[in-house]
């Protein structure tokens, strides 16, 4: 019996021992990789040229989310008198900090915000800058999930009328595609902020619905109320580019918010900056609408959350 019982121990001891060991080697390969994957920088800075209360509310929420990361924020031009950036993360604001950023002979990782694709043509207009350890995120809404909200929204629809200018002409090249692949055709036409009103009142002549591309040379607050009652004077929606022009009249945009953007700066700096694309879209998003617009033009709107719904099952940017 006591045989028994030992072997039985023996037995037990040994699983024991198996288990422990397989625990450990585990930790040796697994463990240490996720922890390097799931590790953030030490310290963040944010810097634009004035600290407003969104900048200020997003350090806030960036300090809670990364409470192992020292957060701060420095007005630009304290942060351009710095010459050491040892273990440090940046976050810039806008075009000037990101024409700094690319002069610096040693720069640090940088996540540069409040940036478009049409916006940078003004400052590079032949290339996208590059540098290591850069990752641009676009603030503008990727023209090929606006097209996917078009097609949710329209599904009967084929002709979709784009306003461009020289600064976003290559946005119209990357649509074509999508737009093939949706069954949708689109209508080009080249235009300026003087000369927006006629070129559309032309492009409303070949479309069913409008899509407006973030581009400022063509919708800014100078046009927007000329751009939308000319559009409603054909009866055509306005899709995009962005949360003002919806507030002010247009139909639907899919757009990023304030906590959109703090997830998506999360999830940024917990992957290696050696592992960054050149550019993204920041891929938390929702959607907005104007019901009041939608009923003026007779439109069958679905509910919002059934249109997100549908872009993230899409595969939409």
């Amino acid at each position: 019996m006591f045989g028994y019982q030992g072997l039985v121990y023996r037995l037990r001891l040994g699983k024991i021992r198996w288990l422990l060991f397989l625990q450990l080697t585990l930790y040796y390969w697994i463990g240490p990789h996720s922890a390097e994957a799931a590790e953030y920088p030490a310290q963040v800075i944010i810097s634009a040229e004035q600290y407003t209360d969104n900048i200020a509310q997003l350090t806030e929420a960036l300090s809670l989310q990364l409470p192992a990361t020292k957060v701060s924020f420095l007005v630009s031009h304290q942060l351009q008198k710095r010459s050491q950036f040892t273990d440090v993360t940046l976050i810039t604001f806008g075009y000037a900090l990101l024409q700094w950023r690319l002069k610096l002979q040693d720069p640090p990782p940088t996540l540069a915000l409040q940036v478009s694709r049409s916006g940078l043509k003004k400052y590079w207009p032949e290339r996208l800058p590059y540098s290591d350890n850069l990752l641009l995120l676009w603030s503008d809404p990727p023209v090929a999930r606006q097209l996917y909200l078009i097609k949710r929204i329209f599904p009967h629809i084929h002709r979709v009328g784009v306003l461009y200018s020289t600064r976003s002409a290559e946005l119209l090249t990357e649509a074509q595609p999508i737009a093939e692949k949706l069954n949708l055709s689109l209508h080009g036409r080249k235009a300026s902020q003087s000369t927006s009103n006629h070129a559309l009142q032309q492009l409303l002549q070949h479309s069913d619905v409008i899509l407006a591309v973030h581009d400022n040379e063509i919708y800014n607050s100078a046009t927007i109320k000329t751009v939308l009652l000319t559009s409603y004077s054909q009866h055509t929606a306005l899709i995009g580019p962005s949360t003002t022009f919806i507030q002010a009249g247009s139909l639907a945009t899919s757009y990023s918010s304030a906590s959109h953007w703090l997830d998506t700066l999360v999830d940024w700096l917990e992957v290696n900056p050696k592992h960054w694309p050149t550019d993204a879209y920041p891929h938390h998003f929702s959607v907005m609408t104007n019901p009041q617009v939608a009923r003026s033009l007779g439109v069958d709107l679905p509910p919002v959350e059934q249109l997100l719904l549908q872009l993230q099952q899409s595969g939409s940017p």
